[in-house]
């Protein structure tokens, strides 16, 4: 039995489990916006998927480090950021593995994305991962 499994077995761990995972994940996402260290991708990655074994995903409501969740399968989403529109999408390969497409570039992972992908001004996008809106699964 894991962690999310206790968890889900606890009604009271399992409410202060979600807010904590909640409250950390935004800590994170600051953190990585100034500190664009792999290890910090790799955590969000981790704990993103954790929330979402002990929270239903609400895909009418979520945002960029939510894709970590969302792009395991075959999605395309679209999203705004500084009046720009971007579009994600990943897609199965031959041999099983994701690929990520990502404003018209290809990576291997979301991570890969997030650690190379610059706005206009040349700074990396995470540095205001907060300003992205409208994120929408496109069917």
């Amino acid at each position: 039995m894991d962690i999310c499994d206790k968890f889900r077995k606890n009604t009271s761990n399992y409410d202060d489990a979600v807010s904590l995972l909640l409250e950390v994940k935004s800590s994170l996402a600051s953190r990585i916006g100034f500190d664009h260290f792999f290890g910090n991708f790799s955590i969000m990655e981790e704990m993103v998927n954790y929330l979402y074994r002990l929270k239903k995903f609400d895909r009418t409501k979520f945002d960029l480090y939510d894709l970590y969740y969302l792009l395991k399968e075959p999605v395309k989403i679209k999203f705004n950021y500084k009046g720009k529109e971007y579009i994600v999408e990943s897609s199965k390969e031959d041999d099983g593995n994701m690929a990520l497409c990502f404003d018209g570039k290809w990576y291997h992972s979301l991570t890969d994305a997030l650690m190379k992908t610059k706005d206009n001004e040349g700074y990396y996008i995470t540095l205001s991962a907060w300003r992205m809106k409208d994120f929408e699964v496109i069917e």
